[in-house]
């Protein structure tokens, strides 16, 4: 099992638009199921417009998981929880989220905690609730 560490992640996230970590085992690859955001725990930072330099947009990311990571440690600690993140029309996202192998209980899950979509992890794609 290959891991990875943070700035792989955020490489990722400025790379593919996002992300998702499990601190624990240092993993970025999951099996299939669909990833739901929590109801605690989000953080979004507005990155600007495209004008600005791409060295100061990832000064911008890498600041903002440090925080997100100082702020939720101990949360993002827990076996059963990822450090999720995105770039959705000039912000960046961050959250724990949860894994889930049923559809329909992503998908109440996602309701419950108010998200605005869920992740399909086989198919790499936004659920939008």
């Amino acid at each position: 099992m290959k891991t990875f560490n943070l700035n792989n992640f955020i490489h990722s996230i400025l790379k593919y638009g996002g992300a998702t970590f499990h601190l624990p085992t240092g993993r970025m690859t999951f099996k299939e199921g669909y990833f739901v955001g929590s109801a605690d725990g989000e953080m979004i930072t507005n990155l600007g417009n495209q004008r600005h330099k791409e060295e100061v947009i990832e000064h911008k990311v890498i600041d903002a998981v440090k925080e997100f990571i100082s702020a939720n440690g101990f949360e993002l600690m827990d076996a059963d929880n990822y450090l999720g993140g995105w770039i959705d029309e000039g912000k960046l996202y961050l959250d724990i989220t949860n894994l889930f192998t049923d559809k329909k209980e992503a998908l109440s899950n996602g309701y419950k905690n108010k998200q605005i979509a869920i992740f399909d992890n086989k198919r790499g794609l936004s659920i939008y609730l």
